[in-house]
């Protein structure tokens, strides 16, 4: 059996790309980006591209404990990336 996490994971560029090229200059409504969220680092990636929400679906399968760890780890990332809040992260690819 195929682990969704890998299929999912496997579209993240795909989801990416759509996000930033596709929606986020089309609407004006909140996004909520989803499909291989993992880790910090990929919440920071899809906020960048305009999403002010994410869902971590499938990582929950793999790791019970993956959004307290992600919560966990994204002041640590902030510091690292000098963000200061992530609402000011949102759409910023597209400056």
């Amino acid at each position: 059996m195929t682990s969704p996490y890998y299929t999912t994971k496997c579209l993240y560029p795909i989801f990416i790309h759509f996000l930033l090229q596709q929606v986020y200059s089309s609407v004006k409504i909140p996004i909520i980006g989803v499909g291989g969220i993992a880790c910090a680092d990929d919440v920071i990636e899809f906020m960048s591209v305009g999403a002010t929400a994410v869902q971590v679906g499938s990582q929950n399968l793999r790791d019970t404990c993956a959004c307290r760890d992600i919560i966990n780890e994204l002041p640590q990332k902030m510091d690292k990336y000098g963000i200061k809040t992530l609402g000011g992260i949102i759409g910023r690819s597209h400056l």
